[in-house]
């Protein structure tokens, strides 16, 4: 009896063992197909269509404003007060600045005399030759121009036009409303006279002139929109219009074209270097993100994903853009594109589609 109890104890133990060790290779054979699926070129694919392709051209240029007036005094006097200071908008006819005045105003007094002085030695000379400055329609006018040229009335009158001009012009007034800027003197110090005491800028709209090759020439349309990223501020842009070009190509294959923005975000100043793009419109064109392009012995390959492998294709691309490229052959509409995890891929592989139809 007790031969049979140990029998029956060591058969159930040994089904026991014989179960556990099926489950074991089962779990090894999970883990090892996990691996494989782990193992596997990961991608992201895309299904190609014709559709539209936005043609870019790019290039970088540097703002100045359409409107601009640089205010500069006549003369070198003693700066009595400055209305305004740099960043301040101004009206048209707003005051700026002005100089002293006493010395001007003296000058157009002295001018003033000079020329009634003129006259009188004008009407001298005709009555010496019976004639009078009242009734200069019966003089000669070669008597007439020999009396004015003795008493010396057009100089006379020459310095007073300047003098008063001088005086009008002590007090700096906005031509324009707009912006201050490049205010650098002081007051109570002599007003500069060689270079502008400021510059007001219209900042309402802004003219960019950037470089173009002579390849994109056609591109270069009057009125076609444009779009003006400035550097300082990237992400943000601001409408355009193209306004013309110079019909010249430089040296270097280039031609200078130039566009007119609004400054509608208040971002633009003077001076300010931005990023120019101008696009147009292609249709009917299968396109590709520049991500599925990859180069293999210096010529263009992309790689399709067919019956759950990578096929590879040597390609042409035609036109490109910042972000995509159109594929003039070996490729047919509908077909899969891989546009991730293609780098160090090889052809006729088994991939693993991680993501598709659009990109990261």
């Amino acid at each position: 009896m007790i031969w049979k109890t140990i029998a029956y104890v060591t058969l159930i133990f040994g089904l026991g063992s014989c179960g556990g060790g099926s489950d074991t290779k089962r779990a090894a054979a999970d883990e090892e197909s996990q691996q494989r699926t782990q193992d596997l070129p990961q991608v992201n694919v895309i299904t190609v269509r014709r559709g539209v392709f936005m043609r870019e051209l790019q290039s970088n240029g540097r703002l100045s404003a359409l409107n601009k007036a640089d205010l500069r005094f006549r003369t070198a006097e003693l700066l009595t007060s400055i209305s305004a200071r740099n960043g301040q908008r101004v009206s048209a006819g707003q005051e700026i600045a002005r100089i002293d005045q006493f010395e001007l105003r003296n000058r157009v007094i002295t001018a003033e005399e000079a020329v009634q002085t003129a006259l009188m030695n004008l009407n001298n000379f005709l009555i010496g030759r019976h004639y009078e400055l009242k009734d200069t329609a019966t003089v000669p006018p070669a008597i007439l121009q020999a009396g004015i040229a003795e008493s010396q009335l057009l100089t006379a009158r020459v310095n007073l036009a300047q003098a008063r001009y001088n005086l009008q012009h002590s007090v700096l007034k906005a031509p324009i409303s707009g912006i201050v800027a490049n205010i650098t003197a002081k007051e109570y110090n002599m007003a500069p006279t060689s270079e502008p005491f400021c510059a007001i800028i219209g900042d309402d709209r802004f003219e960019v002139e950037f470089p173009v090759l002579e390849s994109e020439i056609e591109l270069l349309k009057a009125g076609h929109e444009v779009q003006v990223e400035p550097l300082a501020y990237p992400g943000t842009r601001v409408k355009g219009r193209l306004s013309g070009m110079n019909p010249v190509v430089d040296k270097n294959g280039m031609v200078q074209a130039k566009a007119v923005v609004d400054n509608t975000r208040d971002k633009l100043y003077e001076g300010m270097n931005v990023r120019v793009l101008v696009q147009e419109v292609v249709p009917g064109k299968l396109v590709v993100p520049k991500s599925a392009v990859v180069l293999r012995s210096d010529r263009q390959v992309l790689f399709v994903h067919a019956n759950g492998r990578s096929q590879w294709r040597y390609v042409t691309t035609g036109l490109e853009n910042s972000r995509e490229y159109t594929v003039e052959e070996q490729l047919e509409e509908g077909e899969e594109v891989i546009i991730s995890g293609n780098f160090n891929l090889a052809h006729d592989v088994v991939v693993e589609i991680v993501k598709g139809d659009e990109e990261e």
